[in-house]
């Protein structure tokens, strides 16, 4: 992965390096709520935003940094 670098420089605030944990635990959040509904003969929720919403999210989203190095930009 030596030569494999980002092409837009766009990060993460330093505070949270991403949202993988977050989104892991959406999708079993949507996956939990999903079988109750089956279960219970109700209609399941179609998408993610219905169980949480990306403000619930952990990361502090992301920003455009215009002076970025080489370093900055290696995956």
């Amino acid at each position: 992965m030596s030569k494999s670098i980002k092409h837009t420089p766009i990060f993460n605030w330093v505070i949270c390096q991403s949202n993988k944990y977050s989104k892991k635990l959406c999708n079993r959040k949507f996956r939990r709520y999903t079988h109750i509904a089956l279960s219970k003969d109700k209609i399941p929720p179609v998408r993610l935003d219905e169980v949480m919403t990306e403000y619930d999210f952990k990361g502090d989203g992301k920003f455009y940094y215009r002076d970025a190095s080489e370093k900055d930009m290696r995956k």
